[in-house]
């Protein structure tokens, strides 16, 4: 059973990139993708995703191992990209649509009570419709921070448990991953950690060559190699996550 929180999983994960004979190959054509990311709409971000999708699929098959997968079966990144790319997109979509709601009822709801206050005819209307704006507005920010909370732990294992069936099907099949996100919550929550920290890690070496005159001149490099580093290592983390939260479940 792997102990993902523990410094030697996190030091493995970290250096697996590095530890392949042709890690400089690998690494060149995944920043190079990672260059069309900021240049194509989709298309380099779904082969991204598919390569991150193939580094999940190895670990799930080997119990934990981790390596490269060759660049070598394009269309197969692409739709294994475009699959993960939509699990992503559906369960984002209550965030995006309890915010919208948010958005639409401090800015719109407000306006006819604002309007009716100000000419003196149904003002007790209009402040009833500001109370419903503003405090249905701040009610659903609320709901949507949770969500926002909630959901990304969600998505880890329902894209996890995706790929380890390659069936698109099997990220809504809830009864399947629910009891594996419940067995290994601490292995996710630990992953989503260790994420959040790398990237500040970044962000903060980032702003330190953004004072550099000279340094600053590499960071649009470090952001296309950070765009292929993060797809690698944000779902080798779900993935032994959802391979710890299996493995508990299964003892």
């Amino acid at each position: 059973m792997t102990n993902i929180g523990s410094m030697d999983t996190i030091s493995r994960i970290i250096k697996f990139p590095f530890q392949d004979p042709e890690w400089g190959k690998k690494v060149g054509i995944g920043a190079l993708v990672g260059l069309f990311v900021f240049i194509i709409p989709f298309v380099p971000a779904f082969i991204l995703l598919g390569y991150a999708a193939q580094i999940m699929k190895r670990i799930f098959q080997e119990q934990g191992r981790l390596a490269l997968p060759e660049w070598d079966d394009w269309g197969l990144l692409l739709s294994d990209g475009a699959r993960l790319w939509a699990v992503n997109f559906i369960y984002s979509l209550p965030v995006l649509i309890v915010f919208a709601a948010a958005v639409l009822g401090i800015s719109l709801v407000p306006i006819p009570g604002i309007i009716m206050m100000e000419h003196g005819e149904q003002g007790a209307i209009g402040m009833l419709l500001l109370l419903i704006g503003y405090g249905g507005g701040s009610l659903f920010f609320v709901l949507g921070m949770l969500l926002a909370i909630a959901v990304p732990f969600i998505t880890a294992a329902a894209s996890a448990h995706m790929v380890a069936k390659d069936d698109f099907s099997a990220a809504f099949d809830y009864k399947a991953w629910w009891p594996i996100l419940k067995s290994g919550f601490m292995s996710f929550l630990i992953a989503f950690i260790v994420i959040y920290a790398l990237a500040m890690v970044v962000s903060l070496i980032t702003q330190l060559l953004v004072f550099t005159l000279v340094l600053c001149i590499v960071l649009p490099f470090i952001f296309i190699v950070y765009s292929y580093f993060s797809y690698l290592y944000t779902y080798s983390f779900y993935a032994l996550a959802y391979l710890d939260g299996k493995n508990r479940l299964n003892t």
